[in-house]
């Protein structure tokens, strides 16, 4: 036991000598990769902080920081993840003031950088934010909590300010209800998060957003039945399998935390070995650098899994064959993908898992013609046809 823990200690503090050699020769990327499989959330997301800060656009810095922040998810990071969240929110902020934000994506963002800058204590950024979007009691709000005296009075009085909150209660809260009912649950997310922070019941409130924030499949995935078949659908062209922070996790012990990838290029799809302990093989053959793959056939991820793909322009389809999680379906997508019938695609828009198109369905017995953000628990009924989205 004594000479396991030697190796295991022995193997991270490897993998930290070669992640600092890649911060040193400036790949952030391949060192936040070897950081990762070393254990260490808050290097990964150090590394992913820089990533944003060389960036050369607002879309790049803005992901970059998003994955940073997913990593500094342990106490100990609270005021590395807090000083992320105020520079991705004041890149939101600043987007919108040199663009505006007159479509709804745009509110949206600018909505989430004014709640952020204001949970982060920049009263301020957070004052203009809410200005910007047109709502002047959390304005005040922001600027009464600040001590900006000057622009409280400009806004708002006191007396003003706790109508005018009530009023906003009951309309968000509305909102809620219906974007929960019509699929627009990125509108429902908002709503209920600003009414956990308005009113006497923010309790109950509360309990509504943690509900909807469980419910919401992780970014870039969904599992559903369809036809009385389970699959898997992740999005982005791109995929990582692997026992540890993988968009498919495996249980196999003998499979590295961050296995292999496959990935979308050009017209077709390539696999690569992500340095794993116990190698990817093609065709039976071990694979040494990134390989294009035919049309069909199987990927041996270390002596225990297998996998059977069928890849097409714009699906890679794979089922796991050999291994504890067989029989599993996981289809990749590199563009929206076509439900025969419906009048439907299932799309990741923002990455989040979304039926468009605006044919009528049935969600959970209610019509809508609306883009529908599935969440955990959903049923979808187009055409015949019956969506169950996964728990």
């Amino acid at each position: 036991m004594a000479a396991r823990r030697g190796a295991v200690i022995f193997g991270k503090r490897s993998l930290g000598k070669r992640a600092r050699a890649a911060e040193a020769a400036g790949d952030l990327r391949e060192a936040a990769l070897l950081w990762a499989e070393a254990g260490d959330r808050g290097k990964v997301a150090a590394c992913w902080v820089g990533i944003a800060d060389r960036a050369l656009s607002d879309e790049d810095r803005v992901s970059a920081l998003r994955t940073a922040i997913e990593h500094l998810d342990l106490p100990a990071a609270a005021a590395a993840r807090k000083a992320a969240e105020i520079k991705l929110a004041s890149i939101l902020l600043r987007r919108a003031e040199v663009h505006g934000a007159a479509g709804a994506r745009e509110r949206e963002l600018l909505d989430e950088a004014a709640r952020t800058l204001e949970r982060c204590g920049e009263t301020l950024s957070a004052g203009k934010a809410f200005e910007m979007l047109g709502r002047p009691d959390d304005a005040a709000r922001a600027y009464q909590a600040g001590g900006h005296v000057e622009a409280l009075e400009r806004v708002l009085t006191d007396d003003a300010l706790q109508a005018s909150q009530s009023r906003r209660l009951s309309s968000r809260y509305d909102e809620y209800r219906l974007g929960l009912a019509s699929g627009a649950r990125d509108r429902a997310l908002s709503a209920i998060r600003e009414c956990a922070t308005l009113g006497d019941s923010a309790s109950s409130y509360a309990d509504l957003l943690r509900d909807l924030e469980a419910r919401l499949p992780p970014i870039g995935r969904v599992g559903f039945v369809m036809d009385g078949v389970s699959r898997e659908f992740v999005g982005g062209g791109r995929v990582v399998l692997g026992r540890g922070e993988a968009d498919v996790p495996l249980r196999n012990l003998d499979v590295s935390r961050r296995h292999v990838e496959i990935r979308k290029e050009g017209q077709g799809w390539t696999v690569e070995d992500l340095r794993s302990r116990s190698s990817t093989k093609l065709g039976g053959l071990p694979i040494g650098a990134p390989m294009p793959l035919p049309e069909s056939g199987r990927i041996g991820i270390g002596p225990s899994v297998a996998i059977a793909f069928e890849a097409a322009p714009d699906r890679l389809d794979l089922e796991i064959v050999e291994g504890l999680d067989r029989g599993r379906k996981v289809t990749v997508l590199s563009a929206p993908l076509a439900l025969p019938g419906t009048g439907r695609s299932l799309d990741f828009v923002l990455g989040r898992a979304t039926l468009v198109g605006n044919s009528q369905v049935l969600l959970n017995g209610a019509r809508t013609a609306d883009p529908v953000v599935l969440v955990a628990g959903d049923v979808v009924e187009v055409a015949g046809r019956r969506i169950e989205v996964a728990r």
